[in-house]
């Protein structure tokens, strides 16, 4: 039992976020870059084994993942666009994340993973527990990458709405009784970090009249200085006649 002989010796830190690898390979060789806008494919898969050099600690400094066998999900959540499941705030606000020093922000987060649902209105085809499975993640060779690209490491993400999103990541599908885990937001899910979906905010209209001169000012995340629009006719796709790449 626990008595009076039992004494505090230190802390154990552990990473608070994990680092996203900026593509993963295919069996073909080929690699599949990293989730970067909303609406196009791209791979999710994060990197551990980062070791700290010098006197400067590394902020992903961590451990390698598990072996090949050690299976892995991972859900997606807005933080700053959509609001909480059963809430009226977006998670940014729900966790006070847009404070500057918030202790207790990890926490709120790991809180947050256990609680949300997966949503294909965010992430395609990412709706239910059995679709996540199809998207299982194992580690690689050198358990340095955990991409989460199915069985055969040959399926792409796509992400359906721009903004800041959480990772959250749930290590172990199956418990020691063999019970599945993961299934439910309430298992061992936690909070991995956050990552930026570039992109407009969309549904907005505009209203001009023939033949004048009008301006657009568009709202959304992550606009960089060579992005362009391209203007097509009703019932149009943005990607007819050209590069469905949204920073084109």
């Amino acid at each position: 039992g626990i008595g009076a002989n039992w004494l505090h010796i230190g802390k154990v830190p552990t990473v608070q976020a994990a680092g996203v690898a900026s593509s993963t390979a295919t069996p073909a060789g080929s690699q599949l870059p990293y989730l970067q806008y909303a609406g196009k494919p791209g791979a999710l898969g994060l990197v551990g084994g980062v070791t700290s050099t010098g006197d400067v600690l590394n902020p992903y400094d961590s451990q390698r993942f598990g072996g090949s066998a050690s299976l892995a999900l991972f859900n997606l959540v807005s933080f700053d666009r959509f609001p909480l499941t059963g809430a009226g705030l977006t998670l940014e606000k729900a966790t006070e994340g847009h404070l500057a020093e918030n202790p207790g922000h990890i926490a709120a987060m790991d809180g947050a993973c256990r609680k949300e649902e997966y949503s294909s209105t965010l992430v395609e085809l990412l709706g239910t527990p059995a679709t996540a499975v199809t998207l299982a993640a194992t580690a690689s060779a050198d358990r340095r990458i955990l991409a989460f690209d199915g069985p055969a490491h040959d399926q792409a993400i796509t992400v359906q709405k721009a903004g800041l999103v959480g990772i959250c990541y749930c290590a172990f599908t199956t418990d020691a009784s063999g019970t599945r885990r993961c299934e439910s937001p309430a298992d061992t899910w936690i909070f991995a970090g956050l990552m930026l979906l570039r992109g407009p905010k969309g549904d907005e209209v505009w209203t001009a009249g023939v033949g004048g001169i009008f301006g657009i000012s568009l709202a959304g995340w992550g606009f960089q200085d060579n992005d362009r629009i391209r203007i097509l006719g009703a019932g149009q796709d943005c990607s007819a006649g050209g590069t469905n790449d949204p920073a084109s």
